[in-house]
């Protein structure tokens, strides 16, 4: 879930009267989308700036370390 969720995911059960499990049920759509659109945009500011990803020395993408 988004980092400020942590401690008081804990706590918010306290106070509701629930599970930690109905805060989880509840928090889990926000959560997604805060982490799709965090993809989103820095995928498209990647693209803004044409960056691209690194290629480590001596080996090509998708080779396996042996």
């Amino acid at each position: 879930m988004p980092p400020v969720m942590g401690a008081a995911a804990f706590i918010i059960p306290e106070f509701i009267g629930g599970t930690y499990f109905d805060v989880v049920k509840a928090a889990f759509i926000p959560g997604f989308l805060f982490y799709a659109a965090l993809y989103m945009v820095v995928s498209l500011q990647a693209g803004k700036y044409r960056l691209q990803g690194c290629q480590i020395r001596g080996s090509s993408a998708g080779e396996a370390d042996q």
